[in-house]
C-alpha cells in the first residue's frame, strides 16, 4: 500500500491477497471510490458499476442479471447473435474478395467492433446501428467513429485529477472538458432512444417487450420512483460499452494468438471440422462439444484480459490484507494482468 497524491492506494497482484479482499473483507471493499469519471458519467451514481453498496446496488445487480445475463435472456438473444455472425462473415468474404483479390486486407478492429455493437444495440433497442451494406464502408466507419467519440471515451476510470484535485482548477489536459462534452452527447443519444420508444407506445399497434429499453420502460410504469429516466440511462451504457469492448477485444486477441501459433489454429480447426463439419456454421449449441475452443478462449482471456486492472474498490472500514493494516478510505486496485502471468501459477507463457 502507498500514498498516491491525496489518496491511499492498495494494488493487489497475488491470488491469496485477492481472495482475502473478496472473502474476509468483501463488505469492506464492496464500494467504489468517488471519481471524476463517476461524477460525469454515472447519472449521480445510478450505474451498477458505480452504485454504492446497498439497496440500489442490489436492485441494479438483480436487474442486470435477470434481464441480460440469465440463461433465459441469453437464450432469447441467441437467434439475433447467430444472425449478426452470419452478416459479419458475409461481409468479411466480400471485403476479402474485393476487386477479385483474395488477399485484400481488412480492418478487423472495425469489423468486430461494429458486429459487437450491433449485437448489443439489438438486445437493447431491437435495431442495428450499422446496416449490413454499411459495414466496412466509409459511411460505416464514420458512424462507428461518431459513436466511439462519446460512448467509448478513451479516458480511464481514474485519472491524475482524482489523486491531485488541484489540477482540475487548471483544466489539466482538458480531461474534464472532454468528459462534459461526451456526457452531453451521450445523454442526448439516450434521451432520443427513450423518446422513440415512448412514441411507439402511443401507436395503436401493441409492442412486445422484447428489448431491454421496453422492459425498463414497463418497469418504470409500475415503479416510477425507482426506475427513473436517469436510472434507465445508467443501465443502457453498461450494455453498450461493456458488452461491445470486452467482446471485440477478446475476438481480436484470439485471432491474433491463433495466427501467431499455427499448431493451435490447426488443432482448433480440426476439432470444429470433426464436431460441426463443413456444411454449416458453428452454433452456440455446439459449444459443449468443443473443449479445445473453450481452452482457446480461456487462454486468450488469461493473457489479454479486457480489463487488466479491475474496476477500483474503496474501503469504508479499517481492515488487514496479507498481514498489513489497511486504513479506511483506501482505493483497491486488482492487477489481473500480473496474476494471470504469475510464473508460480502458470507453467508456460505463450
Amino acid at each position: 500500500m502507498d500514498r498516491f497524491g491525496c489518496r491511499n492506494l492498495l494494488v493487489v497482484s497475488s491470488p491469496s491477497a485477492v481472495e482475502e479482499c473478496f472473502t474476509k473483507n468483501d463488505i469492506v471493499f464492496a464500494n467504489r471510490p468517488q471519481t471524476m469519471t463517476g461524477d460525469k458519467f454515472s447519472f449521480n451514481y445510478k450505474v451498477v458499476v458505480w452504485a454504492p453498496y446497498g439497496y440500489l446496488w442490489r436492485a441494479l445487480r438483480r436487474l442486470t442479471v435477470i434481464e441480460i445475463f440469465s440463461s433465459n435472456s441469453l437464450q432469447k438473444s441467441s437467434a439475433l447473435r447467430s444472425e449478426e455472425i452470419g452478416i459479419l462473415i458475409r461481409g468479411l468474404f466480400k471485403a476479402s474478395d474485393q476487386n477479385g483479390s483474395s488477399g485484400a486486407r481488412i480492418n478487423l478492429n472495425s469489423w468486430v467492433f461494429t458486429f459487437s455493437f450491433n449485437v448489443m444495440m439489438r438486445i437493447g433497442t431491437g435495431k442495428r446501428w450499422v446496416s449490413e451494406e454499411e459495414m466496412g464502408t466509409e459511411k460505416g466507419e464514420q458512424i462507428i467513429e461518431e459513436i466511439r467519440g462519446f460512448f467509448f471515451v478513451t479516458l480511464s476510470v481514474m485519472n491524475v485529477c482524482d489523486f491531485m484535485p488541484v489540477l482540475k482548477w487548471f483544466g489539466y489536459k482538458g480531461i474534464e472538458k472532454r468528459m462534459v462534452s461526451a456526457q452531453k452527447k451521450r445523454n442526448a443519444f439516450l434521451n432520443s432512444l427513450l423518446s422513440e420508444f415512448r412514441q411507439k407506445k402511443l401507436t395503436p399497434i401493441s409492442v412486445k417487450k422484447d428489448t431491454l429499453v421496453e422492459t425498463l420502460l414497463s418497469l418504470q410504469e409500475s415503479e416510477p420512483e425507482f426506475y427513473t429516466d436517469d436510472l434507465i440511462k445508467g443501465v443502457l451504457p453498461v450494455l453498450f460499452v461493456a458488452g461491445t469492448e470486452t467482446t471485440s477485444m477478446t475476438i481480436q486477441w484470439a485471432m491474433r494468438l491463433l495466427l501467431a501459433h499455427p499448431e493451435a489454429f490447426h488443432k482448433l480447426r480440426a476439432e470444429i471440422d470433426s464436431n460441426v463439419g463443413n456444411e454449416r456454421l458453428l452454433k452456440e449449441s455446439d459449444l459443449s462439444n468443443l473443449p479445445y475452443l473453450h481452452c482457446v478462449i480461456n487462454e486468450t482471456l488469461r493473457l489479454y484480459p479486457p480489463v487488466p486492472l479491475l474496476f477500483p474498490r474503496y474501503s469504508l472500514e479499517d481492515c488487514t490484507v496479507g498481514g498489513y493494516d489497511v486504513p479506511k478510505h483506501t482505493i483497491l486496485m486488482v492487477n489481473a494482468w500480473a496474476i494471470h502471468r504469475d510464473p508460480e501459477l502458470w507453467d508456460r507463457e505463450i
